[in-house]
């Protein structure tokens, strides 16, 4: 029942359980954000969050993506890691609560809290490899960080509304 209705008021969300509370993006598939409660079972969700998920998936398929979700161009991890291939260097400006990529002419902004989401901080981004797609999307990657791991993550931005989007981790 709250998927259908969080997906009539433009509000809906895939909801897991598993791992620490984490923020996962935005679903390609659905558009709606992804999350997890967390670690520690109540005892509802097994009932709950896959009528949720069945829900948004049903609504999503025969009528698209909920109002207010981001259209645009939204490419899969393998998509996003050919095309970091092909991106510019880019040095970060850091402005208020916004880190600033200037590329080709356009300046582009994502707001830093959205990192704390991921449970990671923007803090330290200083040089990355970017490249805009049709004027909907701005895929980079880091150049900056020690640590490898976090350095491989690509990340995706909505450019209309600063936000970020996804972040697709490499850690296999």
């Amino acid at each position: 029942m709250t998927g259908t209705v969080r997906y009539f008021t433009g509000t809906a969300s895939l909801q897991g359980v598993g791992g620490p509370q984490t923020f996962h993006g935005i679903d390609r598939e659905t558009r709606v954000s992804s999350g997890s409660s967390g670690c520690i079972f109540v005892g509802f969700e097994p009932f709950v969050f896959p009528a949720n998920n069945a829900a948004v998936r049903l609504w999503t398929n025969l009528f698209g993506f909920q109002r207010g979700s981001y259209k645009g161009a939204f490419p899969t991890e393998e998509e996003a890691q050919e095309i970091i291939k092909s991106a510019d260097t880019i040095t970060v400006k850091h402005t208020d609560n916004f880190l600033q990529f200037n590329t080709a002419g356009q300046s582009i902004k994502v707001d830093t809290s959205d990192f704390y989401s991921y449970r990671s901080s923007s803090s330290a981004f200083d040089k990355v490899i970017g490249k805009t797609i049709r004027n909907e999307c701005f895929i980079f990657q880091r150049l900056d960080n020690k640590d490898e791991e976090e350095r491989k993550a690509i990340y995706i931005v909505d450019i209309s509304k600063n936000k970020l989007l996804k972040t697709y981790f490499d850690y296999y």
